[in-house]
């Protein structure tokens, strides 16, 4: 691929799927996404895709965004990897198009609160740093879908947080502190089935899916994004 951005997707063992996710997460970014140049996974490498480099990351941790932000700490000390770089989740599908090196930021305001009581206390505790670190109106950036990272502004980001025993949501951390991003007010784009109110996607720049993919949403998948992308070894249709 011809471009400047390096997309780096960050996995880790939990799919139910064989990680089929990020076949059709991958064609999607290939297909929407201009301006990008190679494909870099930290974590679990699936045996059916080639990429330029890959990272390995156990994921220790006990909080799941001490992993994220572990991972994508590891592509900001890469020194090959793309500054800054798209960082992307196997969940994570585009629908329209853009340019990597302009990807908006997309935050749902201060919504720092969730059902799940595990989530909730990350959320929270992200808030609780942010306004530490003086940040006056910190807002949520869990949207579910992929952001650009710029390598100093997320390590320093992170400059005082222990992976190992704090807990918090990564992207909030990271994208309250950086003033490079181009960033823009949404909806959460997860969709959660199975009541799924496929309107709902109409003029959705993305969505995500949740751990639990019905055989309708795969149904989906395959017919938004047939085409195998160049990272594939098997292509599969």
């Amino acid at each position: 691929m011809q471009g400047t951005v390096d997309a780096v997707y960050i996995l880790g063992e939990g799919s139910k799927y064989k990680d089929e996710e990020i076949r059709y997460s991958i064609r999607s970014l290939c297909m929407h996404v201009s301006n990008l140049r190679r494909l870099c996974i930290v974590g679990k490498l699936p045996a059916f895709l080639k990429v330029w480099r890959h990272i390995p990351f156990a994921s220790p941790f006990p909080c799941k965004d001490a992993n994220i932000a572990g991972a994508m700490l590891l592509a900001c000390r890469d020194p090959k990897i793309s500054d800054p770089f798209l960082c992307c989740h196997d969940d994570h599908f585009m629908l329209l198009n853009y340019d990597a090196a302009t990807f908006p930021a997309w935050y749902r305001g201060k919504v720092f609160r969730s059902s799940n009581k595990r989530y909730d206390h990350d959320l929270k505790s992200a808030e609780a740093i942010l306004i530490r670190y003086g940040i006056k109106d910190p807002v949520s950036f869990e949207t579910h879908t992929p952001i650009l990272i710029h390598k100093t502004d997320m390590i320093r980001a992170f400059r005082a947080i222990l992976l190992e025993r704090d807990c918090f949501t990564a992207k909030s951390i990271y994208a309250n502190q950086c003033d490079k991003l181009k960033k823009e007010y949404v909806e959460d784009y997860k969709i959660k089935p199975p009541d799924i109110d496929w309107s709902r996607l109409k003029g959705r720049p993305c969505f995500s899916v949740s751990p639990e993919i019905p055989e309708n949403v795969w149904t989906m998948l395959k017919r938004l994004y047939p085409k195998p992308s160049p990272f594939e070894k098997d292509q599969k249709k």
